[in-house]
């Protein structure tokens, strides 16, 4: 379970995303763009940028939906990044096929704020997966916008 201080966090980080979302501009591009579940509301994961990057990434794959929005803080700005979950990834799926240069691996010591970063170096539309018995995604991003 996340501590005091990370859900502490999450609340402030969701706070000023809801302010931006009720702002007109925003939500006008947003709603564009965010994913939406089968019951047709916005998959949102909000995280700190300390956070763990394979615990998030584990806390999306139990929404289970093929598309989601994670929002976080960089460089004290409200950061949104939209994720599809592979077809080929899962937790029915045994293993994820990493023999490709595309995909980028994921490790444990890894934070959020280090994963995003690296999304910028390696590019939107790259694959990441977390390897492992327990996590099985492979998860391709297109970073929003940073307000």
């Amino acid at each position: 379970m996340a501590s005091r201080e990370t859900l502490k966090s999450r609340a402030k980080i969701a706070a000023r995303f809801s302010a931006l979302m009720r702002t007109q501009k925003f939500y006008e591009a947003a709603s564009e763009m965010m994913p939406v579940d089968s019951q047709g509301e916005y998959s949102v994961i909000v995280a700190d940028p300390a956070e763990s990057a394979v615990v998030t990434i584990h806390r999306m794959e139990q929404l289970r939906e093929q598309a989601l929005t994670l929002v976080t803080v960089l460089d004290e700005r409200i950061n949104v990044t939209f994720f599809r979950i592979s077809d080929n990834a899962g937790p029915d799926t045994k293993e994820v096929d990493q023999s490709s240069d595309d995909v980028v691996d994921i490790t444990g010591g890894m934070s959020v704020k280090d994963w995003l970063m690296a999304i910028d170096v390696f590019g939107e539309g790259k694959p990441f997966t977390v390897s492992g018995r327990e996590f099985a995604a492979e998860l391709t991003p297109m970073t929003m916008t940073n307000h």
